[in-house]
């Protein structure tokens, strides 16, 4: 009897080694089980990294995969540690949404340290560590505004005597920078259009209204056009020209949220440039699915097309929020 007992032990240590083995060759897993670490600056703050996340999670369930999410909501030293949290997890992939490329920096190194492949969305990485990261996919936000800067200069002419005024989200963060670089280098180099100022309304819509309610106060009739750098917030500017009964403004924005389509059906709106977060998060599936398989990523820029809606194609538009 004690040698049977013994025999058993033998072989229940030698199939717990085998356990053992087979999670080490899967990380944390001994299902194999892909899982993938999201890392985002934030989450329930704003609707598209909701829907970001939403279609994330609709990939991975799809996949029979994992997803840990961690969300930093606003708070890039908060993930900062995140991100550690995360690497601990020991997923097979990061998917990294990080609040400024310079901020990740430390955390694409820590990421490559731990040899675990990465997919930055929405905002790209610093180039110098570009290297550690197998594809950025989001807007190429400097071209698509640059290109919005093209059809107002188009729609009136280079030397036309045209005021605008900007309505922008956040300044220092990374998206909105490089749209009023694209949106003012592009002027100033090919109009002679005068870009009256610019004002930061942040996540809020009713500081964007009063921020075009005192550029209407400041400079009244002479105002041509408002750029609005994100619908939500354009759309604040939109209420105060409507009140002001300054109808014959050209508004252009970006994001195609569907109460800007509505906006520009009703002839509230010029131009939206479209953004679609379930476009965005099938790009990286793409991305996903070949590192799963062992294919190279042939190209890090994996650009999320940006399509301008307008009155003559608005009924074409649906977009998640």
């Amino acid at each position: 009897m004690k040698k049977i007992i013994r025999g058993l032990s033998l072989l229940t240590v030698i199939a717990l080694l085998f356990i053992l083995a087979a999670c080490g060759n899967g990380g944390s897993k001994a299902d194999d089980k892909i899982v993938i670490g999201y890392s985002t600056i934030a989450h329930n703050i704003a609707v598209l990294p909701q829907f970001m996340y939403s279609n994330l999670e609709k990939g991975c369930a799809e996949r029979g995969w994992d997803l840990l999410l961690l969300a930093a909501e606003g708070d890039p030293m908060l993930q900062g540690e995140q991100v550690k949290q995360l690497i601990q997890q020991e997923p097979d992939f990061i998917v990294l949404f990080p609040a400024d490329p310079m901020l990740a920096i430390d955390w694409v190194n820590d990421i490559a340290e731990a040899g675990i492949p990465c997919i930055a969305l929405h905002v790209d990485v610093d180039e110098s560590v570009r290297q550690h990261v197998s594809a950025y996919v989001g807007i190429n936000n400097y071209q698509m505004a640059s290109d919005i800067a093209m059809e107002i200069i188009r729609h009136y002419g280079a030397n036309a005597e045209i005021n605008i005024v900007q309505i922008g989200g956040v300044p220092v963060q990374t998206d909105y920078i490089q749209r009023v670089a694209g949106f003012t280098d592009t002027i100033n180099a090919n109009s002679n259009f005068n870009i009256l100022g610019i004002e930061w309304a942040f996540s809020s819509r009713a500081d964007a209204q009063g921020f075009m309610e005192n550029y209407i106060s400041t400079y009244g009739d002479s105002i041509n056009v408002l750029m609005g750098y994100d619908d939500d917030l354009t759309l604040g500017g939109v209420n105060a020209l409507q009140a002001a009964g300054m109808t014959d403004v050209r508004v252009y924005s970006i994001t195609g949220q569907n109460e800007a389509i509505a906006a520009i059906k009703d002839g509230k709106m010029t131009l939206s440039a479209y953004f679609s977060c379930a476009d965005a998060i099938a790009e990286v599936f793409r991305c996903l699915d070949d590192l799963v398989a062992g294919k190279p990523i042939d190209n890090y820029f994996r650009f999320i097309k940006t399509p301008f809606i307008t009155i003559d194609n608005a009924h074409q538009f649906q977009n998640e929020f």
